[in-house]
């Protein structure tokens, strides 16, 4: 497969001279510290400001630490009036200057588009709301295209007409999939290959009193899409690992935005399709390179329920709920690994949620916290921030790893 070799140098050799805020293991005077970064929004999405230490509870691998000190920083000033001029009511309190005792710091967004999820007919009104979300970053944020498994691909600049005029060429590589003799869903495959008794349903559902073929010409068809669902889910959460874990050579602070009609896999244990532990990988090797991940699910099922085109028994409601589900539950998993978040918005929509996204990224905390000698293992930290306010949402990374101990 083609790769650009431009984008591939960027996010390769960038990394000789950068160092990330976050994730990285300091020490001070003798003490060993976890940095942490987590950002702490309101309702509507805009920053919290004045939070002190006494705010914050953090626990690792189930366990209270001791937090050493709390800054506050902030990213792109300016985002925070570009956002609030696209779709909200009033505009959100920033983090000034002075409050925060240093210029703003630059991050790094990477808009990632996985055209392998939807039609090439959804294209344009998909890069027309991400148009929207790159004109609403201010001039100073470097803005980089990602999209896979074809498409246009840029790496971060702050030239962002470029990247606008490169979404134009963005074009949804779904491949109408045949509908088989029984046109199944994903919530019948997933009960026929976990669940003995639902196959049994499943079964007299679609073949009625025909048990000479029926039977056997179900089973092929069930097993076969699995087999072609399995196939797309590695090849687009492989390709979107493949973005993360370079994307930590990139200096600083990072912010992926993916957009993505979502796979399918099971909702149910011993259920198909699958693909083991994946998005929980990807989403501990986003925490790793200091990446917040925001995921836009891109919702068709409104449209779907009411096509003309689909038969009486595959709009009932439960169905098509469940298929949702299974679409979208591991970005719900891999985001919040990574310390982001999961929003469901309409194809051809999400101007509301990209301008969220502007807002939230705006300002964080950096939490110190003392670590123990119980973490230095090399092995995967579980992480938990809370804070002392009501009706506010904490983002942070879930995970961390510390290097071992030499042994003595």
């Amino acid at each position: 497969m083609h790769v650009n070799r431009r984008l591939f140098v960027i996010f390769s050799l960038v990394a000789t001279f950068a160092v990330a805020i976050e994730g990285r293991q300091t020490f001070r005077s003798g003490v060993d510290v976890i940095e942490i970064q987590a950002q702490v929004v309101g309702r509507d999405g805009s920053v919290v400001p004045e939070l002190t230490a006494q705010d914050f509870a953090v626990t690792i691998n189930g366990k209270p630490h001791a937090l050493l000190s709390v800054d506050r920083v902030r990213f792109n000033s300016a985002a925070i009036g570009a956002a609030s001029s696209a779709s909200v009511s009033s505009p959100p309190e920033s983090l000034s200057a002075a409050a925060v005792g240093q210029p703003p710091l630059n991050q790094v967004f990477v808009l990632a588009i996985d055209a392998l999820t939807f039609s090439p007919s959804a294209s344009p009104a998909i890069a027309k709301a991400a148009t929207g979300f790159v004109q609403a970053l201010p001039d100073s944020a470097l803005i980089g295209l990602y999209t896979f498994p074809l498409g246009p691909r840029l790496e971060p600049t702050r030239d962002h007409r470029t990247i606008a005029r490169a979404l134009l060429d963005v074009s949804g590589q779904l491949l109408p999939q045949p509908a088989g003799t029984y046109n199944l869903r994903a919530s019948e495959l997933i009960d026929y290959s976990s669940d003995p008794a639902m196959r049994e349903q499943i079964l007299r559902f679609h073949c009625g009193t025909d048990y000479r073929t029926c039977p056997e010409l179900l089973d092929q068809e069930v097993w076969t899409t699995i087999a072609s669902l399995e196939a797309q889910a590695r090849a687009s959460l492989g390709m979107l690992d493949d973005l993360v874990i370079r994307m930590g050579r990139l200096p600083g602070r990072k912010v992926l935005v993916l957009v993505s009609e979502g796979v399918t896999l099971a909702d149910r244990p011993g259920g198909r399709p699958d693909i083991g532990d994946l998005p929980r990988k990807i989403g501990q090797d986003a925490a790793r390179s200091n990446t917040m991940v925001y995921a836009l699910f891109l919702d068709h099922s409104t449209m779907e329920r009411y096509s003309a085109s689909a038969s009486s028994g595959l709009k009932q409601h439960d169905n098509l709920e469940r298929d949702v589900d299974a679409a979208y539950r591991w970005l719900s998993q891999f985001t919040g690994s990574a310390g982001g978040a999961l929003m469901k918005v309409l194809v051809g929509e999400g101007d509301s949620s990209y301008a969220r996204i502007v807002r939230e990224t705006a300002g964080a905390y950096v939490l110190r916290v003392q670590a123990t000698d119980a973490d230095m293992t090399g092995k995967p930290l579980a992480i938990r921030v809370k804070v002392h306010r009501q009706r506010v949402t904490v983002r942070s990374r879930q995970w961390a790893v510390l290097p071992a101990r030499p042994k003595q």
